[in-house]
């Protein structure tokens, strides 16, 4: 399958468990600047779409994660930082270290970035890639896994022992 199909299916399965949050995240239609600044950064144009069409529009829980909204997207100080490395923050792990896709992935592997070393005075040209881990396969699998209240790592320490091409029996200890 083309790594584009394959994107597009997997961001598919998302708003459906994304919309049965609508009621405390107001799950719909993101600014309009929202979509251009995306696009600026050369995100791929499913993960756009979903981004601007049917993502929070407000900070939302999602057990265990904190999913930003829309607009936190672009305002987000951190953003500019892990997009140079290929890695887009949608939100933040219960310890605060920030939840991300990678953009380098055919899949948009989630992961976590270590917040301690990631903003620990480190110069601002070192690659968060260093203090970052998989949380699941792919994104898909990542939102399916919560919605069905199946075990993730929940953040980058937890990540550490991980590993998210293993059967669902092995992945967690």
């Amino acid at each position: 399958m083309d790594p584009r199909d394959r994107l597009t299916a997997l961001l598919h399965k998302i708003p459906s468990h994304l919309l049965r949050l609508e009621d405390r995240a107001r799950v719909g239609q993101a600014p309009p600047d929202v979509a251009p600044w995306l696009a600026a950064f050369g995100i791929p144009r499913p993960l756009v779409e979903l981004l601007t069409t049917c993502w929070p529009q407000a900070t939302t829980d999602l057990v265990p994660f904190m999913l930003l909204a829309a607009k936190e997207l672009t305002t987000d100080a951190d953003v500019p930082r892990l997009l140079a490395h290929g890695l887009l923050m949608i939100g933040f792990c219960p310890n605060g270290d920030p939840l991300v896709l990678d953009l380098t992935t055919d899949g948009l592997v989630p992961g976590a970035v270590e917040h301690g070393k990631f903003a620990g005075g480190e110069p601002e040209d070192d690659d968060p890639r260093a203090y970052h881990r998989p949380l699941a396969r792919d994104v898909a699998t990542l939102f399916e896994r919560l919605a069905a209240g199946l075990p993730v790592p929940r953040d980058y320490w937890a990540a550490l022992d991980f590993d998210p091409l293993a059967p669902d029996r092995e992945r967690l200890g």
